[in-house]
């Protein structure tokens, strides 16, 4: 098979960059507003242990959270299938990255700042935060190496030599 053979069979969001795609518009979010779900769920099992207004306050938190997070991830599914630019890898990995820490470090600071009367609970922070970074860097290590090596993604974003 010849070059511009195999370039034409490869142009295009179809294979693993259908699959990120997929994963990016409609996995992620419904997991991100499940994991925000699953905040305000644990903040009212606390509330009932601190009856503190730091409980409603982490609740709004952790919904504009999961709902940010969720658009970032819309945008970065959009963003592959609208613009065929290598800006548009450029874009995706970052926003894969972003995806991957920034949601559990403001999580983590905001549940240490506002549940700071709870031992137990503060002490089950870190490594509850580390695994979730853990699983979540290990997704984005995947992606980043499969945009930046394929070759369907050079051919569909044109990428430079």
């Amino acid at each position: 098979m010849d070059d511009n053979s195999a370039r034409e069979k490869l142009v295009g969001v179809g294979g693993w960059l259908a699959l990120l795609v997929f994963l990016l518009m409609i996995i992620c979010p419904i997991l991100l507003l499940l994991r925000a779900m699953a905040n305000v769920r644990e903040a009212a099992i606390l509330n009932q242990v601190l009856f503190g207004a730091n409980t409603q306050s982490y609740i709004s938190s952790s919904w504009i959270l999961g709902f940010i997070a969720a658009s970032v991830s819309i945008f970065l599914a959009y963003r592959l299938i609208a613009a065929r630019q290598w800006s548009s890898i450029r874009i995706a990995v970052i926003g894969l990255w972003f995806l991957a820490l920034m949601p559990i470090l403001v999580d983590f600071a905001m549940k240490a700042a506002f549940f700071t009367d709870v031992a137990d609970y503060r002490a089950s922070l870190v490594p509850n935060a580390l695994r979730a970074a853990g699983i979540s860097c290990g997704f984005s290590v995947v992606w980043t190496a499969y945009l930046v090596m394929s070759k369907r993604v050079a051919y569909t974003y044109d990428k430079p030599a």
